[in-house]
């Protein structure tokens, strides 16, 4: 059994004209699949978009892309309240009662799929169309995520 994924635009055309590429983003913010938090890989201390061919890294390296990956989130003009909005939205999945602040944090930060107009002849989107995610990759991507947050915790 797998999880249904999130609602992400359809094209890198429209990922890029959402400006996503910028900014953090929530991807399936209410919806009946995990929520994704995208955290677009940039360079801000460290070059850490290196190639995907490359398998092993010395401490140094490791410990630049984790401090690029904390100053991603915490310095990245495009998204100044990141953290926040991130605090925002593991309270709220949790089902915790957040701050009013949260509801402005989470409509900034969650994308929401454009609405399409449909004649009567189109069928229906539903979310079963949608490809399940094997469990591993979901428990894979929370981990990382997890990870960051912790990195976040540690770093001043």
């Amino acid at each position: 059994m797998g999880y249904q994924y999130p609602s992400v635009p359809a094209t890198s055309e429209e990922f890029l004209a959402d400006g996503l590429n910028d900014k953090v983003t929530f991807f399936g913010c209410g919806e009946d699949a995990p929520t994704f938090v995208y955290i677009p890989n940039h360079f801000v201390t460290f070059p850490s978009n290196t190639s995907t061919f490359k398998f092993a890294y010395d401490d140094e390296e490791l410990q630049g892309m984790l401090e690029n990956g904390v100053a991603q989130v915490a310095a990245n003009p495009r998204s100044p309240a990141a953290p926040k909005a991130i605090g925002c939205l593991i309270a709220s999945e949790a089902g915790l009662s957040t701050p009013g602040e949260c509801v402005d944090l989470l409509e900034e930060y969650c994308w929401t799929p454009p609405t399409e107009e449909r004649s009567m002849d189109d069928p229906p989107t539903s979310q079963s169309a949608r490809p399940d995610i094997p469990h591993s990759v979901c428990l894979a991507a929370v981990a990382a995520t997890v990870i960051s947050f912790l990195s976040l915790r540690y770093v001043e």
